[in-house]
């Protein structure tokens, strides 16, 4: 409607338009056209087919995972076992707060979804530099990636437990959880620009503003 009415079709607005232009580039691109044509209309970003592979990929290992560790309850019978009650109240809390964050991303995935289908401005209402701001797809594929590292860990902990070959090295087991921990918080403060490395600094500075 508006590129059919006046407004959209007058020659004085483009013309208005056209000096706008002309003056951004002189004084905030330095006379660098490209450049300064980038800032003022940005292209939308392009959906890769490699973060489609992997969330497919993350998302089948960790059905998968889930399955394993059903199987591996029902044939040990861990369930009857006489450990499961300090199994349960020990071990079973420290991966039950992966479980929450995996939620949570996956339900902001949905959140990202619903706000891009229905015009939300998001990334303005909260903050996030111009061209930053991760897709639904990039946060599903965080929160499969998230959940695959959990699962395998609680497989590879309780399958240690339970077997009799590597019940001697309990001290090594009872680490797993913990190497999990570092292996979150090393990807979370890499300071190399990978795995989204802008939307990750973000995310330490609001938990930093929040703490204080």
């Amino acid at each position: 409607m508006v590129d059919s009415s006046y407004v959209g079709s007058s020659d004085e607005v483009n013309r208005l338009m056209e000096r706008v232009e002309h003056a951004f580039i002189k004084h905030f691109a330095n006379g660098n056209h490209r450049k300064g044509m980038n800032m003022l209309r940005p292209t939308a970003k392009r959906e890769r087919h490699r973060i489609t592979f992997l969330l497919g990929l993350f998302t089948g290992c960790s059905i998968a995972l889930i399955v394993a560790l059903v199987i591996l309850i029902h044939a040990r019978g861990i369930m009857d076992s006489e450990g499961r009650t300090t199994y349960m109240e020990n071990i079973f809390p420290l991966y039950s707060l992966f479980g929450y964050i995996v939620l949570h991303m996956t339900v902001y995935s949905a959140n990202v979804y619903l706000w891009r289908r229905f015009k939300i401005n998001y990334s303005f209402i909260f903050g996030f530099k111009e061209g930053t701001e991760l897709g639904y797809r990039e946060v599903f594929l965080l929160s499969s990636g998230l959940a695959v590292l959990s699962l395998a860990a609680v497989l590879s902990n309780l399958d240690m437990e339970m077997d009799e070959r590597t019940k001697s090295f309990s001290e090594f087991t009872e680490l797993v959880p913990l190497g999990l921990v570092i292996v979150v918080l090393l990807i979370t403060f890499c300071p190399f620009n990978i795995i989204y490395k802008s939307s990750r600094f973000f995310l330490i500075k609001c938990a930093f503003h929040s703490i204080c």
